[in-house]
């Protein structure tokens, strides 16, 4: 049960999806930005959407993971009789 959700295989996964994603949406921008003569402000309002969206799926797999534990400690104290409620 100790198993950080974060350094799970398919959390991993999930993160590294993520980042590529942003990555190719950063450089996509960049070169809008340059084609269209976006402001410096709106580069880092794109940057900042970005690691916003990145962010979340954070707080996914980490409440995620808490739900599964808080699922697991239940279980356990079910299974010798004493109530969680």
């Amino acid at each position: 049960m100790g198993t950080n959700y974060l350094d799970r295989a398919d959390s991993r996964a999930a993160l590294r999806r993520v980042f590529e994603h942003n990555k190719e949406a950063q450089k996509a921008a960049n070169t809008n930005a340059v084609k269209s003569g976006m402001t410096d402000e709106a580069k880092v309002a794109q940057a900042a959407k970005l690691n916003e969206n990145y962010a979340d799926v954070v707080s996914q797999i980490a409440g995620a993971g808490a739900r599964h534990k808080d699922r697991c400690s239940n279980s356990t104290w079910m299974k010798h009789g004493i109530s969680t409620t």
